[in-house]
């Protein structure tokens, strides 16, 4: 390990690995909250216009157009060059210099400070989003999409007879104008129309811009790139959170976005106008239209989206809007804010439709269905402020088996809010700290209940024996992942922090899933035997990012200036990678973890 060679590598080591950082392996302080006040000490508004110097354009110009246009250019510049070259003499051309991959593919996160071991087993870089293919029956396909790592397919991932270091992945837009992806769907009964969603929406200052939708009819081979809204409504950097079908009509489908730095931070990209809300679209993704809100609300961030197929005669909709509550549709066009709210905090009192007020108290909120069952599952979060400062507040999980109004039934989350990682202080890590960074939720069917799961720093399990049942049959949910309670940060789980998202497929009697986090993807194979314990006990997980290409995030990096072999890396919440064979290994490993920050080698 490089960690024993630090004499030689890490003489002046500045790495800044602040274990606390905005979206760390930490969550001592907050992702970026609501617009904030003078006297916020975190200074999250300060920071998040930092991050964007030298990334915003000049006045009356769009950074995302500019962009967009610099890689056409970039495109037709290369279409141009390989046209002159096909003409000219083989033997007269000049090829250009070949780009060769350094990695970390795979990034081994394991690390020793001198007090604690980091153990997060093999990561690549933060996953955003993960769907199984519902037309293979055995779990075996899944897409998974990257923060700024584009989109990655493997035919092969559920595979029980298969080590994890043999599941292989193919990269499917990395010649597209952005790698960020916050929303993947596939079309039911066509799982070769593919739609993404660029951009993230995990209220992070690092996250990319968004260039709209991108629309493949061939499984991935080629793509078209969806800007707008049939009104012109810019997509150039907005975020996509959600893209759901409809299974009674696959024509019909919704797209949920959100502020791609922040839910309610300043206007969007085209400088002009707010894209932020729903859109549908009924020839399957080709043409958008704006949702308008049966209620006029204004337009406001969208995180949570599903459909339910058993919830009335052609299915219903679902969507979590940002200070407006709970809304609904059965079209998929008109959405109407439900009457009977989960909690008191969405009483239509606390939420006028006339601005995003924080007296409603709905920051973030994701939602799940249990396939073939009328049940729907909601985690609501939100954040205020008090005396200058941001309070995250858990809300609850609800769920609702009513036909027609949902009547809502509160599912005590004990154990999420207590998960027994005491390491620095008491529930560190627990509940929804990060919670408007790091939120998700599954439901999943077994013999004779459900499998509830959300995913916030850890992953949780709650069994729900029927759907009269309020109560987890394991007593309070259990906490599959400590990552930060057990003797070894990651524990015998060995799951990177901070879940983005969560999917399973019952196959073969069988319940693999598939979590995207900070550390890039896992999988167990069965969650129905394979995730049962709420201690420090191992859970069957393995990291299938050992394969995956990299999407780590690098904040910078720097090289020995004595041998180019030597590097040291700072990236997003993956510490400071490092590697002394850099031209004959794309594998690195972990000087320090945390956020890595900047850094230099004594020469």
């Amino acid at each position: 390990m490089l960690r024993h060679q630090s004499s030689l590598l890490l003489a002046l080591f500045l790495a800044v690995s602040l274990a606390g950082t905005a979206f760390a392996q930490s969550p001592s302080q907050k992702p970026l909250s609501d617009p904030t006040e003078d006297g916020d000490k975190e200074h999250l508004r300060q920071r998040a216009k930092w991050m964007l110097n030298g990334r915003e354009a000049p006045s009356r110009q769009t950074a995302t157009a500019l962009r967009l246009e610099a890689h056409q250019q970039k495109m037709a510049m290369r279409a141009a060059r390989e046209a002159a070259a096909a003409k000219a003499d083989v033997d007269q051309q000049v090829n250009p210099p070949a780009w060769v991959p350094l990695g970390p593919a795979p990034l081994d996160s394991q690390t020793f400070d001198g007090t604690r071991t980091t153990n997060y087993n093999w990561v690549s870089g933060r996953a955003t989003s993960v769907v199984v293919d519902p037309a293979d029956s055995t779990g075996n396909t899944v897409l998974v999409g990257g923060a700024y790592g584009g989109l990655w397919k493997s035919t092969n991932a559920g595979s029980h007879s298969l080590d994890p270091s043999l599941v292989t992945w193919q990269p499917l837009i990395d010649d597209q104008p952005t790698l960020a992806v916050g929303a993947i769907a596939l079309q039911p009964g066509n799982s070769n129309l593919i739609l993404v969603g660029t951009s993230e929406t995990n209220n992070s200052p690092d996250s990319y811009y968004g260039m709209g939708i991108l629309r493949s009819v061939d499984g991935g081979a080629n793509w078209e790139q969806i800007t707008s809204a049939v009104s012109h409504q810019s997509f150039l950097g907005v975020g996509f959170s959600k893209i759901v079908f409809s299974t009674s009509n696959p024509n019909l489908v919704v797209a949920s976005t959100a502020g791609n730095i922040g839910f309610n931070l300043g206007l969007e990209q085209d400088a002009n106008s707010t894209a932020r809300g729903l859109y549908y679209s009924i020839d399957a993704g080709l043409h958008w239209n704006r949702v308008i809100l049966s209620d006029n609300a204004v337009p406001a961030s969208t995180t949570g989206l599903v459909y339910n197929p058993n919830q009335g005669p052609s299915g219903t909709f679902y969507a979590a809007i940002y200070r407006h509550g709970l809304y609904s549709s059965t079209d998929g066009e008109h959405f109407t804010r439900l009457t009977t709210q989960p909690t008191p905090g969405l009483a239509s009192g606390n939420c006028p439709t006339g601005s995003n007020s924080t007296s409603c108290k709905i920051f973030r909120a994701e939602l799940a269905v249990t396939p073939g069952r009328n049940e729907t599952y909601v985690w609501i979060f939100d954040l205020q402020k008090l005396f200058g400062d941001s309070f995250e507040l858990d809300d609850g999980i609800w769920r609702t088996t009513t036909q027609g109004e949902p009547v809502w039934t509160r599912i005590p989350d004990q154990g999420i809010t207590t998960c027994g990682d005491n390491d620095y202080r008491q529930n560190y890590g627990c509940g929804v700290q990060q919670g408007s960074y790091n939120l998700e939720l599954a439901a999943v069917p077994n013999s004779s209940g459900t499998d509830v799961y959300a995913g916030a720093i850890n992953i949780y399990k709650c069994t729900l024996t029927s759907n009269t049942k309020t109560s987890c049959s394991q007593g309070d949910w259990i906490n599959l992942t400590h990552a930060f309670g057990c003797n070894s940060f990651g524990g015998p789980a060995h799951i990177h922090p901070d879940q983005h998202g969560l999917a399973f497929i019952v196959a073969g009697g069988k319940s693999p899933g598939y979590f995207a986090h900070d550390g890039g993807i896992s999988r167990t194979l069965d969650g129905y035997t394979g995730l049962q314990y709420g201690n420090c006990t191992a859970n069957q997980f393995d990291s299938l990012s050992q394969t995956l290409g990299s999407m780590t995030e690098f904040i910078s990096f720097s090289i020995d200036p004595g041998n180019a072999n030597i590097m040291l890396g700072g990236t997003q919440d993956n510490g400071s990678p490092t590697t002394k064979a850099a031209r004959g290994s794309t594998a690195w490993q972990t000087a320090l973890t945390g956020d890595g920050g900047y850094n230099a080698i004594n020469p």
